[in-house]
């Protein structure tokens, strides 16, 4: 799961990344900048790339050439910077109650309202599909391509995780524990953090085979978790204040104490991983770090004003920031960038505070509470509405 966070005025859209050639004669940008994390926007890297009205050039994920619209220029249509006042957000539900998390699959966006796991087609707005009933305490929850289930933990001393078929049916309870915080789901297993003897327990079983696996032990505060193709990644608490002092990572199939990346009193809320680096969201700033024990951490952005969620896609790092109502991205390939240099997603809508956070390749999915919340839990919007949005990229 991911825990509890565009620009104060929207005046800058990017236009959807559309790399839509290589660059003539561009060179194969090794390691992770072919990959898109750590590109370098040089003056001849962006000079090769055909210009385009009202927009800036970024290099894409194998060095082809993507657009960010001008100040004041938006691309609500795909057909180019060619708008000049900001995107309508689409409304896929009206009446979410506390949704606290979203999941994305291909097909659909799934989240939690009121007393039951729902869910939207992509393809369009249209009416919301109640996937599974679900009890109160719902915090994450989580989807796969291919994989038939939607997934979900209620943190409770009597919660525990379940599934349920993603077209509707019944759900599953498939643990029983006491105040799971976070869930993870790959082609194989499904993945967890709950209490047990007053620490938190790491833990995964197999789809469809029974047999739970502790994979590490004794951790504290857990606020965050992910997971790539070969290790999850965790945010863990200490210092007795409550705040997670570092980012930490274990083999998906290993058992034992979980690794730390970066140590000291980074204290992420959220955090997430791309096929090189892990990205964190602490309490004014984001950074990140190759995925390498030891390796040192670069900061993207500083000075925000306690940031709650976290997200990424191949070009930008996006995020919310509940008590200012703001949703913000930036480049992945900024480096100690200032909270003025954020861009605008989508303008404030009233005293609605965006919540919940989930990218794909062409929409940015949120949720709203109403009135006041930090950036950890939105705390008393039980019973009161809030929105699902999206908006295109």
């Amino acid at each position: 799961m991911v825990r509890a966070r565009l620009a104060l005025v929207l005046a800058v859209a990017s236009c959807t990344p559309a790399f839509d050639r290589p660059r003539p004669g561009g060179r194969d940008l090794a390691g992770e900048r072919a990959r898109g994390d750590q590109r370098v926007d040089l003056a001849a890297d962006r000079q090769s790339c055909p210009p385009r009205a009202h927009a800036t050039v970024v290099l894409g994920p194998g060095g082809e050439c993507g657009y960010v619209c001008e100040a004041g220029y938006y691309d609500c249509g795909g057909s180019g910077c060619d708008q000049t006042v900001p995107c309508t957000p689409e409304e896929l539900d009206g009446a979410a109650v506390c949704a606290k998390s979203l999941a994305l699959d291909a097909t659909h966006v799934y989240w939690f309202s009121g007393d039951a796991i729902w869910r939207a087609a992509k393809a369009g707005p249209g009416a919301k599909e109640k996937v599974a009933d679900a009890e109160q305490g719902v915090e994450t929850v989580a989807a796969l391509d291919g994989d038939p289930h939607v997934y979900w933990i209620v943190a409770r001393d009597t919660g525990g995780v379940y599934r349920a078929p993603k077209g509707g049916g019944a759900k599953e309870k498939l643990q029983g524990v006491k105040q799971p915080r976070v869930l993870a789901v790959d082609g194989e297993n499904y993945y967890w953090a709950h209490v047990e003897n007053n620490a938190q327990t790491l833990a995964r079983e197999a789809k469809g085979v029974k047999g739970v696996v502790k994979m590490a032990s004794g951790l504290t505060l857990t606020w965050a978790l992910a997971v790539d193709t070969s290790h999850l990644y965790l945010t863990s608490g200490g210092a007795g204040d409550g705040w997670p002092s570092a980012v930490q990572r274990q083999e998906k199939k290993a058992v034992g104490p979980a690794l730390e990346l970066i140590a000291g009193k980074v204290a992420p809320l959220d955090l997430a991983v791309s096929s090189s680096f892990v990205f964190w969201l602490g309490q004014s700033a984001i950074e990140r770090s190759a995925k390498t024990p030891g390796a040192v951490p670069a900061t993207t952005i500083t000075g925000l004003a306690l940031p709650g969620r976290l997200a990424i896609d191949s070009t930008f790092v996006y995020w919310t920031t509940p008590g200012k109502g703001e949703l913000s991205k930036i480049a992945r390939s900024e480096v100690n960038r200032s909270a003025d240099a954020a861009i605008a997603v989508a303008a404030k809508d009233g005293n609605e505070r965006p919540w919940a956070l989930a990218v794909d390749d062409r929409h940015v999915y949120w949720t709203t509470v109403p009135g006041a919340a930090d950036h950890k839990d939105p705390g008393g919007c039980q019973g009161a509405q809030g929105k699902l949005r999206r908006v295109r990229k």
